[in-house]
């Protein structure tokens, strides 16, 4: 896992639970603890070193996944790298590393 836990998230969100139950929280792991689950949208956060992470939908249990703004695919943490600039700390990128990689 490249994101460090807890995340705490810019807002409230919505988590929905692979056995269906449902939850708001600012912050995963919430209340049911490190489960399978989607959020209701896509969010942004802080992880517990304070580096920003984006695009987070969801959890599958060993790793966050992120929608990538370019293709659209839902994707596990790791198909995505950190940015190389040193503004503040440090980033995660928001392009799969796929996407990255046809950049022009």
């Amino acid at each position: 896992m490249i994101i460090k836990l807890p995340v705490k998230f810019d807002k409230q969100i919505t988590i929905i639970y692979i056995d269906g139950t449902v939850e708001e929280a600012n912050i995963f792991p919430s209340n049911k603890g490190l489960q399978k689950c989607e959020f209701k949208e896509k969010i942004n956060g802080y992880d517990a070193r304070t580096y920003r992470v984006t695009n987070l939908v969801g959890y599958n249990g060993d790793e966050f996944i992120k929608l990538c703004p370019k293709c659209g695919e839902k994707l596990s943490e790791t198909r995505f790298g950190y940015s190389g600039r040193n503004s503040g700390g440090r980033r995660d990128q928001s392009q799969c590393n796929t996407c990255r990689s046809r950049y022009n």
